[in-house]
């Protein structure tokens, strides 16, 4: 059961990572546009976040099966791992479009542009000082968007398969657990889970404290 635990906060925290990375790319290449497509994706990011994940389980599923290349993701822990990407990265843009755009419009405040009226600073010093600025409420956002994505079923179920062994976490366990009469096994999985969920919460309030 251990096991299964490690590989499910594996999982959630890689996806966790990479959506806040990329959330955090898409969001500076963006707002720092000052145009009506940042206004447009997120709107699109929020609702993107309305929708079910077994929808994307079985979008990405249908993918996999018809493309030779997307094939090999199937039932592996990498496709999981890519599914719940897909779930965070609208959450994740939607949580730091506005912190990003604050600190964008803090530098612009401190007299840091240029004869164009953008920020003056290249992208990579951009990024390292935008991030700086953020830095606790990155860790927060992605301790939140990890919370969302560890209790998740329908998107991991569908592309991993909860294959013992192999592509299975908590999640999928209880609902397999479950499916087989074994309610006790069930029960110690959901245990932990919301173990899991209990400290990652309480890390979040823990940073929150930091950020007021």
């Amino acid at each position: 059961m251990l096991q299964i635990a490690l590989f499910t906060i594996f999982v959630s925290a890689a996806a966790a990572t990479i959506a806040v990375a990329l959330a955090i790319l898409l969001s500076l290449t963006i707002i720092r546009q000052q145009s009506r497509l940042a206004r447009i994706v997120l709107v699109t990011a929020q609702s993107l976040n309305a929708i079910p994940p077994t929808v994307v389980g079985v979008f990405f599923y249908y993918l996999c099966a018809n493309s030779e290349w997307m094939a090999n993701l199937l039932f592996t822990p990498t496709g999981m791992i890519v599914g719940q990407i897909i779930l965070g990265l609208p959450i994740a843009y939607f949580l730091f479009a506005a912190l990003i755009s604050e600190s964008i419009m803090k530098l612009s405040d401190l007299g840091m542009r240029d004869v164009n009226g953008a920020v003056a600073f290249h992208r990579p010093v951009l990024f390292l000082t935008v991030i700086w600025d953020i830095k606790a409420r990155v860790i927060t956002n992605a301790f939140v968007i990890f919370g969302r994505l560890v209790g998740e079923v329908g998107a991991i179920l569908i592309i991993g398969g909860g294959i013992r062994g192999s592509t299975e976490t908590l999640s999928t366990n209880i609902v397999m657990q479950t499916h087989m009469g074994d309610i006790e096994t069930a029960l110690q999985s959901g245990m932990l889970l919301l173990g899991i969920v209990v400290v990652t919460r309480l890390v979040i309030l823990a940073f929150e404290g930091k950020t007021v």
